[in-house]
Parts: C-alpha cells; structure tokens; sequence
C-alpha cells in the first residue's frame, strides 16, 4: 500500500460571486419596487396627487352649489314676487310704466369718436355753401 496524497483541486470563486450577484440583484429589485411603490402612478405620490384633486374638486362642487342656491333664490322670487318681475323687466328690457317719463340722453363723448375742431365750430370756416 502506498502513501496517498489528497490535493483538493482549487475551486473556483464562481460560488461566492454568484450569490453576490444574486443578492446585488434582489437588493436592486427591492430597491426598485420600493421606489415604483412610491412614485410610482398609484403609488403614495400618486395618491397624495388624487388627494388633492379631490379636495379641489370638492371645493369647486361647494362654490357651484352656492351659486346654484342663489339663483335657485332668485327664480323663486321671479316667480312669485310681482315687482321683482316688473323690476327685471324694467333693467333687462328696457320697459316703461304708463305714466312715467323717460329719458333718452346721449352717449358721453369719451365714447365717440374724436371730432375735427374746424368741423364742430362753424364760425371757424364759413365755407363756400355758406352764404352772410
């Protein structure tokens, strides 16, 4: 019988370089998802987002509401209150009572046009279709 040496064979590092690539890997994924869940469309942005939007909306529904309620109010009292009626017909249509005198005066003069002064004064230039 003879002596026996055993040398193990050297073994390559691949073992170790493969679970440290596969927990580099899980780390990365993990690290992704926490991300995606938080930034993610229905993440807790995206539902900090809708929040908001919500509480807008809501806001925007009370303000229609009171303005809703107002005129609500006041087609009640168009239909039921004689001079309301009367007062809405006078400012909206321009109607008159009989009896009453109205008005008319001119539009204010910021409102025309500008006028040429020679033309508006008429001792300024007689002019020939003028006759002394």
């Amino acid at each position: 019988m003879g002596i026996r040496i055993l040398i193990p064979k050297p073994r390559r590092r691949t073992e170790g370089l493969r679970t440290r690539r596969f927990l580099w890997l899980a780390a990365a994924t993990a690290l992704w998802g926490v991300a995606y869940s938080i930034f993610g469309a229905s993440g807790l942005m995206g539902v900090y987002r809708t929040e908001a939007q919500v509480q807008d909306l809501r806001a925007e529904v009370e303000q229609a509401r009171s303005v809703n309620a107002a005129l609500q109010e006041r087609v009640d009292a168009l239909a039921t209150d004689p001079q309301e009626i009367e007062r809405e017909a006078r400012n909206r249509l321009g109607l008159v009572k009989e009896g009453d005198r109205v008005y008319l005066l001119p539009d204010s003069p910021s409102d025309e046009a500008p006028v040429d002064a020679a033309a508006s004064d008429p001792e300024a230039d007689p002019g020939p279709s003028r006759r002394p």
